[in-house]
């Protein structure tokens, strides 16, 4: 029983020294590296300030990126066209899940009807539809649909 708890506990000891080894060892591209002679105080302060900024700016990046999402992250709806109004440039999609979703069809949205290029006034109600969309005052703004007839 002792002999199961020493093997368990060299094995447990094996396993941390590797993982120490392998962090020690995955240093950054194009970091500096350490040579003999160089005191190891500095190179951790410097180490800890390439830390701080780097953390700064991952910071700042994810701050941007979630401001950004809020207003221009692009989402996709897929489901069923229930109505389309090319005049009004609206659309109604029941999704898969989640119910009936309305979109304003922007100027330049791209309509792929069969995988053929199209417009607004090719979209039919019935077909299965792919709408990539962005949220914008309040409004889903179809930058793409792509449809498929039911093979009629």
């Amino acid at each position: 029983m002792r002999s199961k708890k020493v093997s368990g506990v060299l094995l447990l000891a094996s396993f941390v020294l590797l993982l120490a080894l392998a962090a020690g060892c995955g240093g950054e591209e194009g970091a500096p590296e350490q040579t003999a002679g160089q005191d190891d105080g500095d190179t951790a302060a410097e180490t800890d300030q390439q830390q701080d900024a780097a953390g700064e700016q991952a910071t700042q990046a994810e701050e941007t990126a979630a401001e950004s999402d809020d207003q221009t992250s692009v989402k996709i709806a897929l489901g069923t066209i229930q109505s389309v109004d090319p005049a009004t440039r609206n659309l109604e999609l029941d999704q898969v899940e989640g119910g009936l979703i309305s979109f304003r069809l922007l100027p330049e949205v791209r309509v792929i009807v069969d995988e053929q290029a199209g417009g607004p006034a090719d979209l039919r109600v019935g077909q299965q539809a792919q709408v990539r969309y962005v949220v914008r005052d309040d409004s889903n703004q179809a930058q793409s649909v792509r449809a498929f007839s039911n093979g009629e």
